[in-house]
């Protein structure tokens, strides 16, 4: 559901939903790779994760393709993560050494993956969409300057 963006000129930030807002369109953006992660949910109806044609919106999968693409990434995903309803997947390979990290959630509606509890057999997991993103900052760290 979160995209960090590095866009020339901007700094580093959040931006819910980027697939879906037309200035973000992966065509629209000028071409600077920059690492992304997207977290989305099957049950999502406000920006659907199949996409929808009356809103403008591209199914999620062809929009991470596309950014795969666009990324010079390895063509088909890694899948890393896979317990219960959730899925995670990385276009590695790609440009600058950027990585394009995708969390499916099934199920899951438009809403912050805060506590998604996991019981597969024997343990739980819960799934904590800010310790990912917070993670995810702390693996590409903004440039200092200088270089």
């Amino acid at each position: 559901m979160c995209l960090p963006v590095n866009l020339p000129g901007e700094s580093l930030h959040l931006q819910p939903s980027l697939a879906h807002i037309p200035r973000y369109r992966v065509d629209a953006i000028p071409y600077a790779p920059f690492p992304s992660l997207e977290l989305h949910g099957t049950g999502a109806t406000v920006v659907p994760y199949g996409g929808s044609l009356s809103k403008g919106y591209p199914p999620v999968p062809l929009w991470l393709r596309q950014w795969a693409e666009r990324d010079h990434c390895a063509s088909n995903p890694t899948i890393f993560f896979h317990q219960a309803n959730v899925i995670g997947e990385k276009w590695m390979g790609c440009s600058d050494h950027v990585t394009i990290m995708h969390y499916l959630i099934g199920g899951m509606g438009h809403t912050w993956p805060q506590h998604i509890v996991m019981r597969p057999q024997d343990f739980t997991t819960t799934l904590n969409a800010t310790k990912l993103i917070w993670a995810f900052f702390q693996d590409y760290p903004l440039p200092t300057g200088g270089d």
